[in-house]
């Protein structure tokens, strides 16, 4: 029987005689291949499958404030759309002026359709009139901080069951956490 390269150092040889890396990667690889039997947990890293999740909607809540701060000093003008795309979520690209100076944004159209030249409603930061939308920031605040609130709440709870299962098995082999 012919094993397989190293990928690490492209020693020949299995997990027998190969290098490290290839013994740990085998190793791993079995785990996640392996055919377990419901209470046979072998490790907590099944909680890392809900990190990307929660980092994930960390930085939705982020956003979310960021947007709530913006909502207190917004100011509004019109702006006439420059671009429309229905199927690319009613995205507009579109124009509006500030003080004497040209502005340009891009935002998902809280209307149904838009059309180029259409008049609309622009929301800027007074600060800084580049940060722009064609929605509200406090409601895109609410908006974006509701939905990570329950999908941390998701998150959460797969985190739980994960946790109860591991717990269960370790109680039922006799383990003392």
């Amino acid at each position: 029987m012919r094993y397989p390269r190293c990928f690490l150092c492209g020693a020949r040889g299995g997990v027998k005689l190969a290098c490290k890396g290839t013994k740990i990667t085998m190793r791993v690889l079995e785990w996640f291949t392996s055919r377990r039997s419901r209470d046979d947990w072998k490790s907590w890293w099944s909680l890392l499958i809900t990190l990307p999740w929660v980092l994930g909607f960390g930085f939705l809540f982020s956003g979310a404030r960021q947007k709530a701060e913006i909502a207190g000093r917004q100011e509004a003008t019109l702006g006439f759309v420059k671009a429309y795309d229905r199927a690319n979520h009613n995205q507009c690209q579109y124009s509006f002026m500030v003080g004497g100076r040209h502005f340009n944004g891009r935002s998902s159209s809280p209307a149904e359709t838009a059309s180029v030249g259409q008049q609309v409603q622009v929301y800027f930061d007074s600060g800084n009139p580049s940060v722009n939308s064609l929605e509200d920031f406090a409601s895109a605040s609410r908006r974006d901080r509701s939905v990570s609130l329950v999908a941390m709440v998701g998150v959460s709870l797969v985190a739980a069951v994960i946790l109860s299962a591991k717990v269960s098995s370790r109680k039922r082999k006799g383990y003392h956490a």
